[in-house]
């Protein structure tokens, strides 16, 4: 039997993968949590958590005392500052503080690689940098204390629990959909049930340490995941396409991303009444030329949005994420559909009661 203690138990993925891993006869699954509060809805499914702050020594090496893996969803929001010096201790007493066997697996991102820009950059994202400088840590913390540590970077975490996926069904049931591109490019979509088979290969020693993006290859396309979705709800997956332009390649994208600066600052006045009543204040003090430029081009703007609401005739327009590029793809990974067809990977219909 194998023990995995589950650090960041009570976040939305880490919930979701606990109650997936304690349907698996071969493990036993520890949740750690804060407090008590923060376990209710683990302990109100039967799991028996532990309580306390890993960050700490002490409570740590209570914590991860009997640990075989030490899974680390983990994840502080606060001021960048503390939160980097917690995150160091975390990491580091996942390792200094469990058995000498134990391994550790830490969850990572996709969103490390940057997002792409017109003007052919890649940016990244305060999320991203963090999980990025949490790698390097888990890194030099695993082989400071001869342990091996295994990343997962995980891309839009799709579950029963998972906020996107709910996203996707309310959308679908909601009626047509016209998608971005036609959905026709990667979604980089993880799902709960991959993630808990990754762990499984991880404690079967099928996975070697190091970095590994927990997507498939080859992925499931915007397109198909919308309709994957549709069907798990009994819902008709009713996409509207439209024909797709050719890339402009990136000079093309950068001047397009320039000219379109107006038309974005006035749909972001337009999403915002503070901000829209703040920038009207603000126009209202430039010169008399400008000042009419600059509401003609909101005014356009404005308009062109009611004609296209009008025109779709009720169509959502769905704008979905650029995709990040996979470079370390985890290789055996099963079909996300196939793996949820067995009970194993499906969350328990009925509550089992609350556990101490």
């Amino acid at each position: 039997m194998t023990k995995v203690v589950v650090l960041g138990a009570n976040g939305q993925v880490g919930a979701e993968v606990c109650l997936l891993l304690e349907k698996h006869a071969d493990v036993t699954v520890i949740p750690v949590c804060r407090n008590p509060g923060s376990s209710s809805f683990l302990r109100y499914h039967g799991l028996a958590c532990r309580h306390g702050i890993p960050a700490d020594p002490e409570q740590a090496r209570e914590l991860l005392a009997d640990a075989d893996v030490v899974l680390n969803f983990a994840f502080v929001r606060g001021l960048p500052s503390a939160t980097r010096r917690v995150h160091e201790d975390l990491i580091a007493n996942s390792f200094r503080c469990s058995p000498a066997d134990a391994r550790v697996i830490f969850i990572s991102t996709l969103s490390v690689y940057g997002f792409p820009t017109a003007l052919g950059f890649r940016r990244n994202t305060a999320y991203g940098r963090e999980k990025l400088f949490c790698e390097e840590v888990a890194r030099r913390e695993g082989a400071r204390a001869g342990k091996p540590v295994t990343i997962f970077r995980l891309g839009h975490v799709c579950g029963d629990l998972q906020a996107i996926t709910a996203r996707i069904r309310s959308e679908v049931e909601s009626g047509p959909l016209e998608l971005r591109q036609n959905g026709d490019y990667p979604s980089n979509t993880t799902y709960t049930a991959t993630l808990v088979e990754a762990v499984q290969l991880v404690i079967a020693e099928r996975v070697a340490p190091g970095t590994h993006d927990l997507v498939r290859t080859p992925e499931r396309s915007w397109r198909e995941v919308y309709a994957y979705e549709a069907d798990q709800v009994g819902a008709a997956f009713r996409q509207v396409e439209r024909a797709v332009s050719a890339s402009p390649g990136p000079f093309g994208r950068a001047v397009a991303w320039l000219g379109g600066i107006p038309r974005r600052a006035a749909g972001v006045a337009r999403s915002s009444v503070r901000l829209r009543d703040l920038t009207r204040t603000l126009v209202s003090r430039l010169p008399g030329t400008q000042n009419r430029r600059l509401n003609a081009i909101y005014n356009r703007s404005r308009a062109r949005a009611e004609i296209a609401a009008l025109t779709r005739s009720g169509v959502a327009f769905v704008r979905l994420a650029d995709p990040w590029p996979i470079r370390r793809a985890l290789d055996g990974l099963s079909d996300p559909a196939e793996l949820r067809r067995d009970p194993r990977y499906q969350l328990p219909e009925e509550p089992a009661g609350f556990r101490d």
